[in-house]
């Protein structure tokens, strides 16, 4: 774990944090924010939104404003929700070739 990913979690993560908060600030991890990473095709963003505001859950959270992190949750939440998608861009580097 990146030092600044530590400091995220310890100073966002609370006792009471929510599990949409908690994919937020998940998704706000350097780790996850990988150099020349390409944006997510609009018909998964699209998808994502529409099955976020289903369950009245926004992307609107301070964290995301760090580079890539919106994208990465837009990538955590299609998995975690199930939204299938054939965009490739999405895809990282695959651990089974």
């Amino acid at each position: 774990m990146l030092n600044d990913t530590a400091a995220i979690f310890f100073r966002e993560l609370k006792e009471d944090t929510s599990f949409d908060q908690a994919v937020q600030i998940l998704a706000s991890a350097a780790e996850l924010r990988p150099k020349g990473a390409r944006a997510v095709s609009p018909a998964l963003d699209k998808a994502v939104r529409a099955e976020l505001a289903k369950r009245s859950i926004t992307l609107d959270s301070t964290l995301l404003r760090r580079p890539g992190s919106e994208r990465a949750a837009i990538l955590l939440y299609a998995h975690l929700l199930r939204v299938s998608t054939d965009d490739a861009s999405a895809r990282g580097p695959s651990c089974h070739s």
